[in-house]
């Protein structure tokens, strides 16, 4: 919350991007105070704690961590502090209020990403980190809560990106994407999805 509140107050002050260093202390300072009852509650320092076990046990060789909305904001902060690739998606970023989680700007550019729908509020919250990639949102214009749908997300990242040779996911096509070419030659999309 004190991040939203800060990116208000340097939407208001003039020179607003002058203010952004201060502004990243005073979140500092409101996390101090009112660090004792929320670092209990907090989930990021479940996730991370969860994280430094399962790289404890030696079994995985590589971690990865993802999210979407709050789960994206907590992968951003968990893998910035463990040290391990995290990619959100709609997450709030942590650009802002990154000392109050004793993440540093340097961890977050080199460790995080963020997928960002067009029109999708949730990312809108804090500062971005230097990896992120917007997208397309395909719902009407008036619908901005649909663009924070991660399914409708996937789908453009999908049709966007390519698959790689697997096939599309059949729910695309009712987020407006047009229904996928068979790879095989052998099944068409209607056997495959409507069956």
């Amino acid at each position: 919350m004190p991040a939203v509140l800060s990116q208000v107050v340097r939407g208001i002050l003039p020179f607003s991007r002058q203010w952004t260093p201060i502004i990243s202390t005073l979140i500092y300072i409101t996390s101090l105070i009112q660090s004792g009852s929320l670092e209990e509650v907090a989930y990021y320092n479940q996730v991370t704690a969860f994280i430094e076990y399962v790289k404890s046990t030696g079994k995985y060789d590589t971690i990865h961590l993802t999210g979407h909305s709050l789960g994206g904001g907590i992968a951003i902060i968990s893998g910035a502090k463990s040290g391990i690739p995290a990619v959100a998606l709609s997450g709030p970023n942590a650009m802002l209020s990154r000392q109050a989680f004793g993440i540093t700007e340097e961890e977050l550019n080199r460790l995080t990403f963020n997928i960002i729908p067009q029109r999708d509020i949730v990312p809108l919250i804090d500062d971005v980190s230097m990896l992120f990639q917007q997208i397309r949102c395909l719902a009407p214009r008036n619908d901005f809560i649909d663009c924070h749908t991660p399914l409708r997300s996937l789908c453009e990242v999908i049709y966007s990106c390519g698959t790689l040779g697997r096939p599309a996911l059949c729910e695309c096509e009712k987020y407006g994407y047009g229904m996928p070419k068979s790879l095989d030659g052998l099944r068409t999309f209607e056997t495959a999805c409507r069956s």
